[in-house]
């Protein structure tokens, strides 16, 4: 059967792939080490979990508005308030299955054809290939490593073109863990304002920044920034509930109303159990996010440390995520000349999953998740510390 030209001008998911190979290699009784997955390997917290049951016991079980049920869209509108000191209406929140689909509704309530997104590098895997579905044109803005990936505003001026649309920024950044500081927020945020650029700000790993890094976000800068800023966030990360499907976005009452519209025709609400649940995530018991941080925080010590005693691989410490994003590109050569063949051979040779730099636009590092036990943690880097010492 002949498929659509717009499915073969997208890629599979790489990580996806990566954890699918793990997976089958597990179920095939491999004893795999699997750092490819951006998952917390954190339970969802029991009071969440307890939400969840009651609203299947209570029968509340049925389609929800579109966007969401207002208790929620209200309790996450308070949330943002309390954060940013501005005031949000609960009709400026849209609940999705997840963050990936509020980029979505995003992206194709925003952009026409022929439109150009600026997305800085590294950046996820997901930004360009629905920027390409909504008939859009990434533009990637180059970070390097000797400087943490931080972005450069001349690097961001220097590819405006009359046909820029829009700016995507993720904070903490997958794959580097690069936080965005609040001087170049603010740049970024005069910049946009003065050419009428959006800024779609994906902070899904807000709650994981570590001292001395501060998290930084265009809702900082309201008023002024009120009209292009739209920030989109997810229950997966910081409440460990990847499997539940539940995302935000937050943005002008007119675009949301626009993705309700669309969404509307595409899945409809998400899931009833889970918007009961995350009220009591958002407005229940937080100690469970606190020790996922506190945990998160000793790994991130680990694993940097490990890989800077790797040979030949240097690597910076993470402001934020649970991720690490060393440089590999002394190990590659004729035999293993790309991150991809660097990963496979590394699954293959020594059972070890890991993320090839390039599915995040960046070649010569592997992305490595410390979102798994301290135990797995160590027996990984034991196998790539020898693995990288053969070479």
């Amino acid at each position: 059967m002949k498929l659509a030209t717009r499915i073969h001008r997208i890629s599979e998911s790489p990580t996806l792939a990566v954890n699918a190979k793990a997976n089958a290699m597990k179920a095939a009784g491999i004893d795999v080490i699997d750092f490819s997955a951006g998952e917390p390997d954190f339970p969802t917290p029991e009071n969440v979990k307890q939400k969840g049951i009651e609203a299947i016991q209570t029968n509340f079980t049925k389609y929800t508005a579109s966007a969401g049920i207002k208790r929620l869209r209200e309790s996450i509108a308070k949330k943002y308030q309390q954060k940013y000191g501005y005031p949000f209406n609960w009709n400026e929140v849209i609940l999705s299955n997840g963050g990936k689909q509020a980029l979505f509704n995003l992206m194709f309530s925003l952009l026409e054809p022929g439109d150009e997104v600026l997305i800085p590098s590294p950046y996820w895997v997901t930004f360009p290939e629905q920027v390409e579905l909504a008939g859009a044109i990434s533009v990637f803005v180059p970070t390097n490593s000797e400087d943490g990936f931080q972005l450069h505003i001349a690097e961001v001026e220097r590819r405006i073109t009359p046909k820029t649309r829009m700016l995507i920024l993720n904070s903490p950044n997958n794959p580097s863990g690069a936080v965005i500081p609040h001087k170049t927020m603010a740049a970024l945020i005069q910049i946009c304002r003065s050419r009428n650029i959006s800024i779609i700000f994906d902070e899904c790993y807000d709650c994981f920044v570590f001292p001395p890094s501060s998290h930084s976000s265009p809702f900082q800068f309201f008023p002024e920034a009120r009209e292009i800023s739209f920030v989109v966030n997810t229950f997966s990360k910081a409440y460990s509930m990847t499997g539940w499907r539940l995302g935000f976005a937050i943005g002008p009452a007119e675009v949301i109303a626009a993705c309700d519209k669309l969404q509307g025709h595409v899945t409809s609400n998400p899931s009833s159990l889970s918007q009961w649940a995350a009220v009591e995530a958002i407005e229940g018991n937080q100690q469970a996010l606190q020790t996922m941080f506190d945990e998160y925080l000793r790994r991130r010590k680990f694993i940097h440390e490990a890989l800077g005693a790797m040979p030949h691989v240097r690597c910076n410490e993470p402001q934020g995520a649970f991720y690490a994003f060393p440089d590999i590109s002394k190990h590659l050569n004729s035999s293993t000349p790309t991150s991809v063949a660097f990963c496979e051979q590394l699954l293959d040779q020594c059972h070890v999953g890991t993320v090839p730099g390039s599915a995040f636009g960046v070649e010569g590092h592997i992305r490595i998740s410390y979102a798994t036990s301290m135990e797995k943690l160590k027996e990984g880097c034991r196998r790539l510390h020898e693995h990288l010492s053969k070479r």
